[in-house]
């Protein structure tokens, strides 16, 4: 695991970002291939003698996180169910981020869907986030896919420092 500067992880508990070496294509190894996954380092040794560095637990990937009122970085790993768990009523859904503090919801309604709708799905962000971050929903007729043809869970805009 390695730091923002490219340095190595080496102290209990702190994040970074997940590198690995992988010699199974023999044509193309992968060398210090950078995941953009954020682990957090344990330094305890494996009962299986290997002196490889463990992960204590993996967080997120570098993008699924947002930026709260104060600066913090919280992970997005509690909130994408949110919005399918609070309503059936929606075609499809997506978060913005681009000002501190304030999260933008994109959401395509379905027929059904009404404003106990958006009550429940603010209530449960709210629940989750307190008072860190602003929720905003913009109701939009399409959104648009990245450039493989996927939706994308969150499109952050500002830049995550772990």
């Amino acid at each position: 695991m390695v730091k923002r500067d490219g340095k190595y992880v080496s102290k209990e508990g702190e994040i970074g970002e997940i590198v690995g070496t992988g010699f199974y294509n023999k044509i193309f190894p992968f060398i210090r291939y950078r995941t953009g996954d954020l682990g957090v380092l344990s330094i305890k040794k494996c009962s299986c003698g290997s002196n490889y560095p463990l992960l204590k637990k993996i967080i997120g990937r570098k993008q699924e996180f947002v930026v709260s009122k104060n600066g913090s970085i919280l992970p997005l790993s509690g909130i994408f169910s949110l919005v399918g768990k609070n309503s059936n009523n929606i075609i499809l859904s997506q978060f913005y981020q681009e000002i501190e503090g304030e999260l933008i919801l994109k959401i395509i309604k379905g027929k059904k869907y009404s404003d106990f709708d958006e009550k429940k799905i603010k209530k449960a962000f709210y629940d989750l986030y307190s008072d860190e971050i602003d929720l905003v929903i913009n109701y939009v007729s399409e959104i648009p896919q990245n450039s493989r043809g996927r939706y994308q869970f969150l499109i952050q805009k500002l830049s995550v420092n772990f």
